[in-house]
């Protein structure tokens, strides 16, 4: 179990990795997993930032160490899709797409289809998702606090306002989410993946002029970064775009 001390050296790692020390970032999280070998947050973000490191073995087992921690896990089956898909792994990359479906969208029927089931299963199977939901929604509140009170913090870090984006974006707090990515960005103009998810959530809110300057803006700053991944996905969202005027 995760205690306040080790939820600040995620967040430390965090920002670490925001002011470029991308090589302190692994050392901490390495030494809070080996701490807290189950703490799920720590492994998956340790996975990405081995990614980010060139080192996509170790992101490969840092998921599957997360996979081992958190069964249920659809980051876990996302990300080593990602990764695997990097490495030019491309059945297993669909391996682990198709299992990141399966965890999110049926992980309490597993293989049993819903025509298959009972009325009483069927009632029992919403329950539980309504359970779940509700489960999901209270774990990703107490992470939005978490970071606005890391924010009060470091008031200046980046990563901190993208993570806090992301969080409110996924709470259906678009405002706000776009707000915190906005924030990130003027924090740190090179931050690739902001831009990213800002015109992902500009595209949402049908704000499709400003989604595409911000995608302008973005592709030319994750190509200096070297940001192949974000820079791919908002040159292809670009494309999908209407033409302006």
């Amino acid at each position: 179990m995760t205690n306040a001390a080790d939820i600040e050296q995620y967040h430390l790692a965090l920002r670490e990795y925001g002011e470029g020390k991308l090589v302190e970032a692994i050392m901490r999280l390495e030494a809070l997993t080996q701490r807290v070998p189950v703490y799920g947050d720590a492994l998956e973000a340790l996975g990405v930032l081995y990614e980010r490191a060139g080192r996509l073995d170790d992101a490969i087992a840092a998921m599957k160490r997360l996979m081992e921690a958190d069964p249920a896990s659809v980051m876990a089956h996302t990300n080593l899709s990602r990764f695997y898909m990097l490495k030019g792994m491309i059945d297993e990359a669909e391996e682990e797409k198709s299992r990141a479906a399966i965890a999110s969208f049926d992980r309490i029927a597993g293989r049993k289809s819903k025509a298959q089931m009972t009325p009483e299963e069927l009632a029992a199977e919403r329950l539980k998702e309504e359970e779940r939901v509700t489960s999901e929604r209270a774990y990703r509140a107490r992470k939005i606090m978490d970071h606005r009170a890391m924010i009060g913090k470091f008031p200046e870090d980046a990563m901190l306002r993208y993570t806090l984006g992301e969080l409110l974006l996924q709470q259906g707090e678009r405002d706000a989410g776009m707000e915190a990515l906005s924030q990130a960005i003027q924090l740190n103009p090179k931050h690739s993946v902001a831009y990213r998810a800002l015109g992902r959530a500009l595209e949402e809110a049908d704000r499709l002029d400003e989604a595409r300057e911000i995608y302008e803006k973005g592709i030319p700053v994750a190509d200096q970064n070297g940001d192949i991944v974000p820079m791919n996905a908002m040159k292809n969202r670009l494309s999908r775009l209407p033409k302006k005027g």
